[in-house]
């Protein structure tokens, strides 16, 4: 998993990370002021990673 990178939109700074793979994609969707480090983000990571 890369480290976050901020996004800029409307005068709001949004992390968003990301990995390589297949598509289709996946959207995780973390909850207020996540870490992006949660045992379900990380599980999923993990999961879609097996996956391609």
């Amino acid at each position: 998993m890369t480290a976050p990178v901020f996004l800029d939109v409307d005068g709001t700074s949004i992390a968003v990370r990301r990995a390589g793979g297949a598509a289709p994609g996946i959207v995780w969707l973390g909850g207020y002021k996540s870490d992006m480090l949660g045992t379900k983000a990380e599980k999923l990571a993990e999961w879609a990673s097996g996956q391609g």
